[in-house]
């Protein structure tokens, strides 16, 4: 079995445990939905008292870019040609 499965099926109980899992520089989004590293980011517990680990930053900047740099240059290779 694949570690790296295990650590997304496993909820960490703790900060440090989500660090040791995640690391402490992964970005994620903090209580207020800034986006922070793991270990600056807010400490929140759900109703029971468990910890709540933050939802983890995915970046997707760079396939918006890419998606829109090709656009571009496609229509004004279009436009040079009419």
């Amino acid at each position: 079995m694949n570690n790296e499965n295990i650590n997304r099926c496993t909820i960490p109980s703790s900060r440090n445990e989500d660090i040791l899992m995640r690391g402490e520089d992964m970005y994620v989004y903090n209580f207020r939905k800034e986006i922070v590293k793991l270990k600056n980011c807010d400490i929140w517990f759900n109703t029971y008292g468990d910890y709540y680990p933050p939802d983890e930053y995915i970046e997707c900047n760079n396939l918006f870019n890419t998606i829109i740099m090709t656009t571009n240059n496609y229509l004004s290779y279009c436009l040079k040609k009419c």
